[in-house]
């Protein structure tokens, strides 16, 4: 909503913002959840309803607040301006290429061999889907060094160095 009525070279800094906030809110708001439903509710489902239950209650109340500042404020939506007006012909420029040349594509690659392109582009193995063996089993550890460890063994696969490529 904080989007609706900021000029468009502002919205990245007004997303930024907003993310700053919610994230925030998450940090706080979380905790004390989790605490409200451990001491008030002794079962797992008990608290995960408590705590759904303050979040939409939180929500009901604070949603026509921030929809009344924003009415109050006399800000509203900004028609399009000459960067917005830009950035369309580029995507509009941007289709038109990319259709044509998906259209000479499909013309000149057999259907099986662009579905297997499909698959191999879209498949799980390009990305990790768990953490790496030999890493410590710390989610800190896990989040700081998988990226590395992910890299390195990808860059040492394709080079067939090493005892897997033996």
């Amino acid at each position: 909503m904080a989007g609706f009525s900021v000029p468009s070279s502002r919205i990245g800094p007004t997303f930024a913002l907003v993310e700053l906030l919610r994230s925030e809110a998450a940090f706080i708001l979380a905790p004390v959840l989790e605490y409200v439903a451990v001491v008030s509710v002794g079962t797992l489902s008990g608290g995960i309803h408590l705590a759904t239950g303050v979040t939409f209650g939180l929500l009901v109340i604070i949603a026509p607040m921030i929809l009344g500042v924003l009415l109050i404020g006399g800000a509203g939506p900004h028609p399009p301006d000459d960067a917005t007006d830009a950035l369309a012909a580029v995507l509009r420029e941007h289709i038109a290429i990319e259709s044509r040349h998906l259209g000479r594509l499909r013309r000149g690659v057999p259907a099986p061999d662009l579905a297997a392109l499909g698959d191999k582009l879209a498949g799980p193995h390009l990305l990790p889907t768990r953490p790496h063996p030999d890493l410590p089993s710390s989610p800190l550890a896990v989040a700081l060094l998988g990226p590395v460890v992910a890299v390195t063994d990808r860059v040492v696969d394709a080079f067939a160095f090493g005892p897997s490529g033996a």
